[in-house]
């Protein structure tokens, strides 16, 4: 790293220091916004993306390994649907969704997805857009499709 970069970095790191001070002065709400903005979202999406790889690695053990293409885990397709996944991924906290959307991750992978051109951008779209409420419904009549027909 270049001195300019370095001082660049101290000078950012301390303009942050000096805002949460400022921020941590304010009376009553100060810690609470200081967490808000410089502290919790790094645990939240953390989190988001623990509970979705415990979803995807209890996929994975049901899957057959062979079906996976090694190359296709080098290829730039490969790198957009991560991406775009796991940026999916930290926004939202619904655990149906996560598994929903491991589900998909996994089939992209599978099917070989470009994420440009393949359905698999389409659902994990559509999984992000839906509401607690509708994922309960397509559950109900996932489970009872036969009784409901």
């Amino acid at each position: 790293m270049s001195d300019s970069n370095k001082t660049i970095t101290i000078a950012t790191e301390t303009s942050i220091g000096i805002l949460k001070g400022l921020v941590g002065a304010v009376p009553i709400l100060g810690d609470a916004i200081n967490e808000a903005l410089f502290g919790i979202n790094e645990r939240i999406q953390q989190s988001r993306i623990n509970d979705f790889v415990i979803h995807l690695r209890s996929q994975m053990l049901e899957l057959e390994l062979k079906c996976i293409d090694e190359e296709y885990l080098k290829s730039e397709d490969f790198y957009d649907l991560t991406r775009k996944i796991f940026e999916s991924v930290i926004r939202i906290k619904s655990q149906e969704k996560q598994k929903a959307l491991s589900k998909v991750y996994l089939n992209g992978i599978i099917a070989k997805a470009d994420i440009e051109k393949d359905r698999t951008s389409i659902y994990s779209k559509f999984i992000i857009d839906l509401m607690p409420q509708q994922i309960q419904i397509m559950t109900f009549i996932e489970k009872y499709e036969n009784e409901l027909i």
